[in-house]
């Protein structure tokens, strides 16, 4: 018979229990590793738990009443396992060695310590109580299985070794069942011989995790594995043909972190960390299914090392042992239920057609399957005695029924969804007076548990405003929901809203008005992944500027000059961050241009944008930055050069793991012959390769500062570096200061001249050259570097020819400073540095 693979996966929030009944608990030891049993020949039962610093023996003959009467230190261990033949438990540790054997036959009354023997560190044992054969398990990388014979069962001989790095093992009918690790692999080994195993066969696991432990169903056709990685399903194989194992069923619990599964009649029982105790019904093994579980943990389901670490359901009293890390040790019980089991086809109700990946869900369990391209689906469902079965796909509507169980019942349920309504989504965007706004851009997405992702949604408004998106799905909260609705366009505030519904009707309508922005400062962010903008945004916010962030990448084109100019900030900055290809577009150079020539001043920062200009041949390199590209610089420490902006800075870092840390390839250039780029930061020790100029644009009255490298990167290691707040305040107060190179306001440009000082740099006097044409009122005054005048130097009428006038710094601090000739014909602005 063709089998076919059922895989469950369950992300439940569940319950305490269900189908399980606690009986009772003992917690004075708390942490509790693996469990084993031993049932009396005179009808007590009793169980053995490894604890944190030793071993614990219970009489659990009444389950509603634990009595230790046995304890037995040992060495401090997380890992205890521990397996039992005849009256003897024999017990190993994964931390210091040995292998403890204790004698039951003399309980309740006592249990007799028998032997500590020297063993090397085994992390699991298996007993085959028909062949009185011991397999000790060797998990590290060189391990091995070791076989012990117990014909004398207080003292066990060492036999042979065989296979390798087992974590593991299971052994009937002279074959051994190894779960092996790190290998990835299921070992199957012939141990007819003990003092000659062979390997039978090695399988690998798919896509293993850590290979945990195996167990073999009831009549040896099917082997149990789990694997102890997170996300890793406990797997059923079909073992009957060695030479064609077929995995043939998988289940995922909630917490999704398998450890150690038994199989005892039709069922698994499963310890399952932080889930607790999860049971599969495996009557059918290709569809295993849950139909139990109690969770030891209730604090979460996630997929760490917290609850149930080992289960014993072999006692033939019924009751089941849990060690457990947190809680200690249990006696539970369950019902024996047992699985109904849904299969069917679920088809189209006009077309007929199946449909592909219909949900089929438990309600209120989260338990739930998907049809396959036939529109078939099977599952099983043992958890309560009547349930509500629902049928939902998207653009359909849902189909539910109530169904009583019968417990191991095959239902065949099969459905004709109808089609849901459709719906149209339209938004109208105006401005503040009414008037429609053209090229307004509108995302938003939909989710749905029939959706692998997330879809999205993009539009934008044509002349008269509006956004139409037709074949809208009903907003259905089980189904379909609209997160994250954004509307706007630059320089408008957008609209947003975190979720909206769309409603049965023809037509949703959503008007929105938008309003110019009251951001200060436009940031383009042209990274091709819109990242760091948010590195800008804190630091304008610091120093009291509102940002508006236009990522390039989102599209809808380039902010226009006209739009830039709403804005109350006198710069905008244009960062391409990690951009390689394609660095700077054409379009924005001509906007950048724009907007200088309309006396704006631009910040324009990223690595490899002078490379591309370079590469590219574009004259905006040299004719507006001013400057030619040498390399890609590997330091990413700059220093200050003799600038407004750089004045009293030591050291600037661009390497920092708090900030952008993406400069891979900042870009080092240097001022061409027009010297026209004012040098600003230098890269340390490079003798002339500058990270960054500024250029003052005298005809159009405003500035570029040009940086080879991202200001997202920059950082404050410490005082002896600048942050980026301070250079951003810099960089605005160059902006807002004077411009240092000479301007007509009227009159031949050739006739006056106001010549640079000497010496400059000067301590404490200086002397300042200029040139009239003409006689004429003269006025030469001195200011700092925020704009307060020092000192007026001439303030008179002047006669035609060469003048010059000393200034004598007094009680000035070191710094940069500006002194302006003004004529009714002429104005100039020139700076000096004085150093005390």
């Amino acid at each position: 018979m063709k089998k076919i693979l059922c895989t469950i996966l369950f992300f439940l929030s569940f319950a305490f229990s269900q189908n399980i009944e606690v009986l009772d608990t003992f917690s004075s030891r708390g942490y509790m590793s693996d469990v084993w049993g031993y049932d009396a020949p005179d009808g007590r039962f009793y169980a053995i738990s490894g604890a944190f610093n030793g071993v614990s023996v219970f009489d659990v003959t009444n389950p509603n009443d634990i009595v230790e009467i046995g304890f037995f230190p040992g060495p401090n261990s997380a890992w205890r396992d521990i397996k039992t033949y005849k009256h003897y438990a024999y017990i190993v540790n994964d931390t210091e060695g040995g292998l403890v054997i204790l004698d039951l036959s003399t309980a309740p009354d006592s249990v007799r310590f028998v032997a500590n023997l020297e063993v090397p560190n085994f992390h699991n044992l298996y007993i085959d109580t028909t062949t009185a054969a011991m397999y000790l398990a060797n998990a590290s990388s060189s391990g091995a299985v070791s076989i012990f014979s117990l014909e004398n069962p207080e003292e066990p001989v060492h036999v042979k070794d065989f296979g390798t790095e087992t974590h593991d093992l299971y052994v009937r009918n002279n074959t051994a069942y190894t779960a092996q690790g790190r290998r990835g692999t299921l070992g199957f080994y012939d141990v007819s011989n003990p003092d000659n195993p062979t390997t039978i066969k090695e399988i690998q696991v798919p896509n293993a995790g850590y290979v945990h432990n195996t167990w073999l169903s009831k009549n040896s056709d099917y082997l149990v594995t789990t694997e102890e990685t997170a996300n890793k399903t406990l797997k059923i194989w079909d073992i009957t043909d060695l030479d064609n194992i077929e995995l043939v069923s998988e289940y995922l619990g909630p917490s999704r972190l398998q450890h150690n599964a038994h199989v005892e009649g039709d069922y698994v029982y499963l310890a399952h960390y932080e889930s607790g105790l999860s049971i599969l019904d495996i009557h059918d093994p290709t569809r295993a299914t849950l139909v139990g579980y109690f969770d030891t943990y209730p604090e979460s389901n996630n997929p760490d090392f917290n609850g149930n670490w080992g289960v014993f359901p072999h006692s033939k009293s019924g009751n089941i042992y849990l060690g457990d890390m947190d809680r200690g040790f249990f006696v539970v019980k369950f019902n024996n239920a047992r699985a109904d089991f849904f299969d069917g086809i679920v088809s189209d109700k006009e077309s007929g057609l199946p449909l592909e990946g219909v949900v089929i869900q438990f309600k209120g369990f989260d338990i739930n399957t998907v049809t396959n391209s036939n529109g078939f689906y099977n599952i099983g469902f043992g958890l309560s005695d009547t349930v509500n079965v629902t049928f939902s796909a998207i653009g359909y509507k849902n189909f539910s029924q109530e169904i009583i169980l019968g417990g191991g019942v095959e239902h065949t349920i099969n459905v004709e969804l109808e089609k849901a309504p459709k719906t149209t989504f339209r938004i109208t965007v105006k401005d503040n007076q009414g008037k429609p706004i053209k090229d307004v851009l509108s995302t938003f997405i939909m989710t749905s548990t029939f959706l692998e992702n997330d879809e999205q949604f993009s539009e934008y408004s044509d002349e008269n405003g509006i956004i139409e998106i037709t074949d809208m799905y009903i907003s259905d909260s089980d189904v379909v929901n609209y997160l994250n609705l954004k509307i706007g366009t630059f320089p408008y505030a957008f609209y947003e809203q975190s979720e909206f519904i769309l409603d049965e009707v023809a037509i949703n309508e959503l008007e929105v008005t938008l309003s110019i922005t009251d951001a200060d400062i436009l940031v383009v962010n042209n990274d091709p992944n819109s990242n760091y903008g948010d590195f800008i945004k804190e630091s304008l916010n610091q120093i009291g500027k509102k940002e508006y962030i236009y990522n390039v990448s989102n599209g809808g084109g380039l902010p226009s000059v006209d739009g830039i100019k709403k804005l109350s900030g006198s710069f905008i900055i244009w960062m391409t961050g990690d951009a390689i290809d394609d660095v700077i577009s054409q379009a924005e150079i001509d906007t950048i241009k724009a907007y200088l020539m309309n006396g704006g001043n631009v910040i324009l920062s990223g690595q490899n944008i002078a490379e591309h200009l370079n590469s590219t041949v574009n004259p905006f390199l040299q004719d507006w930055i001013h400057v030619n590209y040498i390399e890609n610089m590997g330091t990413k420490i700059l220093s200050g050069r003799h600038h407004q902006i750089s004045d009293g800075v030591t050291f600037l870092g661009i390497f920092s793991g708090e900030a952008a840390n993406n400069q891979t390839s900042p870009d080092a250039i240097e001022p061409d012959s027009s010297n026209q780029a004012q040098p600003v930061f230098e890269y340390r020790n490079s003798n002339g390769k500058y990270g960054a100029v500024g250029v003052e644009y005298t005809d159009y009255n405003s500035k570029l500062f040009f940086a080879g490298f991202g200001l997202e990167a920059v950082y404050q290691n410490n005082d002896s570096y600048i942050s980026r707040d301070d250079l951003l305040t810099r960089i605005s107060e160059w902006f807002d200061s004077p411009l240092s190179l000479d301007k007509i306001i009227s009159g031949n440009p050739e006739t006056f001249q106001l010549k640079q000082n000497y010496p400059n740099p000067f301590n404490p006097s200086t002397n300042i050259e200029y040139n009239l044409p003409k006689k004429t009122n003269v006025k030469i005054e001195v200011f700092s570097l925020t704009g307060q005048k020092i000192k007026t130097l001439v303030n008179e009428q002047q006669n035609k020819g060469l003048h010059s006038v000393n200034f004598v710094a007094e009680n000035l601090a070191s710094g940069i400073y500006f002194y302006k000739l003004q004529t009714e014909q002429f104005t100039s602005v020139k700076r000096m540095i004085l150093i005390q």
